[in-house]
């Protein structure tokens, strides 16, 4: 049985159970924050190590977050202390925190303004909601060398599961062809989602 210390910025959890709320305040800007995941097990009665070392791109706004987290070293360490160098997973884990919008606007047209980061490049999100007709559309600017458009599409069941810790965000949202977000806050006051350019996976949030 494997015993996992997670450390998130100055924010450490035994186990993945690690609010992401608690590591950064709301800003209006991706901060960024070192990760480090120790993995401790027992094998033939010698104790190993394994050692994963990465950065976490965190947006945080008052109800929701969205966060990028990345490997950049994999250690191994054995029982006399010799640590070995392992191939790192060089994919994006993209992770959706918050407080999901439980009932959403009758009518109104709602402008949402943000940010978009793939983990190197930041852009900027625009986002229109017509809650009365029930769709939305927008789209991220600044990141690659085209604008990323966010195809008009209705509102419908938003879910999102979080490899980071197992855990799945449910509640009201907008699924395109190449994205999906959720509203959060008491009135619909922010979304947060991904989206998928080519092999590039993109992280946006925004606020009205």
């Amino acid at each position: 049985m494997a015993s996992v210390t997670l450390q998130v910025g100055s924010v450490s959890s035994k186990g993945s159970n690690i609010n992401l709320f608690d590591v950064v305040p709301a800003q209006n800007k991706v901060q960024k924050v070192d990760t480090v995941t120790t993995a401790r097990v027992k094998a033939g009665g010698d104790n190993y190590e394994l050692i994963s070392k990465g950065r976490a791109h965190i947006y945080r706004q008052n109800y929701s977050l969205v966060a990028g987290l990345s490997e950049r070293e994999r250690i191994e360490k054995d029982p006399t202390g010799i640590e070995r160098n392992l191939d790192v997973d060089d994919s994006v884990d993209l992770v959706v925190k918050g407080s999901a919008t439980k009932i959403l606007p009758a009518a109104g047209k709602f402008s949402y303004a943000g940010i978009a980061s793939d983990g190197e490049k930041q852009g900027a999100l625009s986002y229109t909601v017509d809650f009365e007709k029930k769709n939305g559309k927008g789209e991220i600017t600044g990141i690659g060398k085209t604008d990323i458009t966010l195809s008009e599409a209705p509102i419908k069941e938003f879910s999102h599961t979080n490899k980071f810790d197992n855990t799945v965000i449910k509640g009201h949202g907008i699924e395109g062809s190449n994205y999906k977000l959720g509203f959060f806050g008491p009135n619909a006051e922010e979304i947060v989602g991904t989206v998928t350019e080519g092999t590039n996976s993109i992280g946006f949030a925004g606020s009205h």
